[in-house]
């Protein structure tokens, strides 16, 4: 399990989905796949997290 999996089982269980673009009022984010699926721009915000 990735640091990233963590993250989206944790926003899952907050009622968040996935949504072409993240919007906070409706808690959809497209960032709720699996890392292997996230852009590069993504995978590098994640790492400079971890």
């Amino acid at each position: 399990m990735t640091e990233h999996d963590v993250w989206a089982a944790e926003r899952q269980t907050q009622g968040w989905t996935y949504g072409a673009k993240r919007d906070d009022a409706k808690k959809e984010t497209p960032c709720m796949v699996s890392y292997s699926q996230l852009s590069d721009s993504e995978k590098n915000f994640t790492e400079t997290w971890q």
